[in-house]
């Protein structure tokens, strides 16, 4: 973990420097939270988050980790090795083994044990007058030629290139717009997800995606739900700040919920059969 004398030197780092030089009030009167932003790389969104030791590079990152990290494997290649990494985690202390047998590795929670990370994800929610705590930090250390198949995710994210390139294909999703599960494409629309799809399933990316080149420093913001998928042109080192507040149903069901307990013939069990 960051030692706490590291904090005095950390540069601040709040949605101003994330977004430099694009002005703060222009994405949140046209981008926040609904439409994407690429901006090409700056140096200026670099130096604080690369002047945390840990963030220099993926071992640095994997000697402080406290959780497991979650492994990716390669777009291409072994099969075996598909197969036995899967959908699976390892402790930190074997993810590098992993990593150089071609396997991404996914940091979660980074802030639960970088505390600058702590300090940078409070700064920006209180310029996106969020909730403390409804933003996490994740990190994604991938190889040359390793990537992400197309699909899309609940939340919202703002993404910092750190170290090498990354090719993105990004599209609106008008499939499921909004959606509150992660979805790969070539699966079936499943439960919730099912009730809200419109239209067919999808076998590729929509028409109307376009694709760039994210080089050092260059951030991408993509809004809740955009499809994407991702190609690492060399290896790669990115840092990604998730915002998780809660859906609108979710606040409105807490809410009913809250006066219906009041009433003792709601708290009582159903007798309802299967």
């Amino acid at each position: 973990m960051t030692d706490l004398s590291d904090l005095k030197t950390i540069e601040v780092f709040d949605l101003e420097q994330l977004l430099s030089p694009y002005s703060v009030s222009e994405f949140l009167t046209s981008h926040w939270p609904e439409a994407f932003l690429y901006l090409e790389g700056n140096g200026k969104r670099l130096a604080a988050p690369l002047s945390i030791r840990e963030l220099t590079d993926v071992e640095n990152l994997a000697r402080v980790c406290k959780r497991d990290v979650i492994l990716w494997p390669p777009k291409n290649g072994n099969t075996s090795l598909h197969e036995h990494v899967a959908d699976q985690s390892c402790p930190p202390n074997l993810a590098l083994g992993f990593y150089d047998a071609g396997v991404t590795l996914y940091f979660t929670q980074v802030e639960s044990y970088v505390l600058p990370i702590r300090q940078m994800l409070r700064s920006i929610e209180n310029d996106l007058r969020l909730s403390p705590g409804t933003m996490e930090c994740e990190i994604f250390a991938s190889r040359k030629g390793s990537g992400t198949p197309v699909h899309f995710d609940h939340e919202i994210n703002f993404n910092i290139q750190l170290k090498g390139k990354k090719r993105w294909t990004i599209a609106k999703n008008t499939s499921a717009p909004s959606p509150l599960t992660h979805f790969k494409i070539y699966d079936t629309p499943m439960g919730d997800l099912a009730s809200y799809w419109e239209g067919p399933v999808l076998n590729e990316i929509p028409s109307n995606s376009r694709s760039f080149l994210a080089e050092e420093g260059s951030l991408v913001f993509l809004p809740q739900g955009y499809w994407h998928s991702t190609v690492c042109e060399t290896d790669s080192l990115a840092l990604s700040f998730v915002a998780k507040p809660p859906s609108w149903a979710s606040i409105v069901i807490k809410l009913i919920r809250a006066e219906l307990i009041k009433d003792e013939r709601w708290r009582k069990r159903s007798m309802i059969q299967k």
